[in-house]
């Protein structure tokens, strides 16, 4: 969350995209924490709702953070909202 909220230094931005591998290793981690638990997967919704929300579609490096969060969310105990 403090990364999609630009907390870090600007020198990790990349396109305007912030510190967009970290992400990609962060949900590779949650999808992981996330399968099967159901208490787990519940308190990622809302990370992974935002994550989405922020990608900036117009460059590949927010493509690759939108695949891997939809990676992580059919991954993690289903949302039906996240999956619209």
């Amino acid at each position: 969350k403090q990364i999609t909220e630009h907390r870090l230094p600007s020198s990790f931005d990349y396109h305007r995209m912030p510190a967009p591998w970290i992400q990609i290793k962060l949900l590779k981690v949650l999808s992981t924490l996330g399968t099967a638990d159901q208490k787990a997967s519940e308190a990622m919704y809302e990370v992974l709702y935002d994550v989405l929300r922020r990608a900036d579609t117009g460059i590949n490096i927010g493509y690759a953070i939108i695949y891997e969060c939809v990676r992580t969310i059919t991954t993690i105990y289903p949302n039906l909202p996240l999956l619209e």
